[in-house]
């Protein structure tokens, strides 16, 4: 975790690889991102930001790219 102690709140970013955009996955990759990180009604908002409050903002997102991607 990097830390500055200019920034008023801590951030933690994770990642994956994912086969490319134009992959079997692509659709799946897709529909995750909009269950997990999606609107206020998403999972991981549900979960972090309202339930247990221990974030101001969560988001998710997929690459789609030709080559090898990322799950963000």
């Amino acid at each position: 975790m990097l830390e500055d102690g200019f920034a008023p709140q801590s951030r933690l970013d994770g990642s994956y690889l994912t086969p490319g955009g134009n992959g079997a996955d692509q659709p799946a990759l897709e529909l995750a991102v909009s269950i997990l990180g999606a609107g206020e009604s998403s999972r991981l908002n549900q979960s972090l930001v309202r339930g247990a409050e221990v974030a101001s903002s969560v988001g998710v997102s997929t690459e789609n790219r030709m080559g090898p991607s990322m799950f963000i």
